[in-house]
């Protein structure tokens, strides 16, 4: 029997994902013969058990729709890919309770947050490799890194501090501390949130100090590669970290410990620090940071951290489990979640 499976693609907020998951779907479904039905209307779903009937398994990417969650009373599995934290509801006490979702979510540590926030049981939740923002081979990372440089005028000497997240209060302090107290030339460069097409070179953003360049994402993928030390903060279930090109890179991380980048911090390579998420220890961990550099830490060649498959292994592993059977008579029967 042919396996069907509606897969709903989430908004324009969530296009990294969208297709990250589509592209393992569709390479899942070419390897085992599954039928897949791929809308972009969440109120296509929202009709009739009996239209509904027809598929095996529904996967959403973005928030489900409380028709989707009921689901499970009519024996289609569920699998959710959520495009950002999702909020814990009261459960609605029923006689017989509605099976718990699937979650297939980018990153370890949001997957983590998922079961410590009590939103899934840990047999439910799967997670799915982090993709760098500027795929290209390692052999071109030092030419970007040259041409970014160079664009945002940065001087011999001078290192580039890239923040990326939320323009957060706390966040910003920090930004503007560092600007004002380090004992290193800095330019301070902040990635935030949205488009933001315009200039590199904006004027001040909210908080932060006027040698702080204020780019959006857009942009700041651009001028990713000239990047000296990263700070990221403010956890995002995005498919793409700019975590995974510093690792790549050997390039400092300093995540708080919320945060996707969470998961590529090594004390023991390249001076990345895990900090609190307190303002004035982000700025102690960007200065040890820099004095590492100082001392001429020899920086590792650039390199690759993530498996390409690992995303179509993953996402096929979880619909067998949340199916009970493989996807195809290739593969072993699984016994069961």
């Amino acid at each position: 029997m042919e396996l069907r499976v509606l897969l709903v693609v989430g908004d324009r907020a969530s296009s990294d994902i969208d297709t990250t998951v589509a592209d393992a779907v569709a390479e899942i479904a070419q390897r085992t013969g599954i039928h897949v039905t791929v809308t972009t209307a969440q109120d296509d779903v929202c009709v009739r058990r009996e239209q509904l009937a027809r598929y095996h398994l529904v996967h959403v990417i973005g928030s489900p729709t409380f028709a989707m969650l009921e689901l499970g009373r009519i024996s289609i599995p569920l699998v959710v890919t959520p495009s950002s934290r999702p909020r814990r509801t009261h459960p609605v006490r029923r006689r017989r309770p509605v099976p718990s979702p699937w979650w297939l979510v980018h990153g370890r540590s949001n997957a983590i947050g998922l079961v410590n926030d009590g939103i899934a049981p840990s047999s439910h939740v799967l997670p799915l490799p982090l993709l760098p923002c500027v795929d290209v081979h390692p052999a071109e990372w030092a030419s970007l890194r040259a041409r970014s440089r160079q664009e945002l005028g940065v001087s011999p000497g001078q290192t580039v501090v890239i923040g990326f997240g939320p323009a957060t209060d706390r966040l910003c302090h920090a930004m503007r501390q560092l600007a004002r107290s380090s004992r290193h030339d800095v330019m301070p460069v902040w990635v935030a949130s949205g488009p933001r097409t315009g200039s590199a070179y904006d004027a001040p953003h909210q908080s932060l100090p006027r040698q702080t360049h204020v780019v959006g994402q857009e942009v700041g993928r651009r001028l990713l590669p000239a990047m000296d030390v990263l700070v990221t903060a403010g956890s995002n279930f995005a498919a793409r970290t700019p975590a995974v090109d510093a690792a790549n890179a050997g390039i400092p991380i300093i995540s708080t410990p919320g945060d996707v980048a969470a998961d590529f911090v090594d004390l023991a390579e390249g001076g990345s620090l895990l900090v609190s998420s307190d303002a004035e220890h982000l700025v102690d961990a960007v200065e040890d940071a820099l004095q590492e550099a100082a001392r001429g830490r020899t920086r590792r060649p650039p390199s690759r951290v993530v498996d390409s498959d690992a995303a179509i292994a993953t996402t096929e592993r979880c619909y067998s489990r949340a199916l009970h059977r493989p996807l195809s008579g290739t593969t072993t029967l699984l016994r069961g979640a």
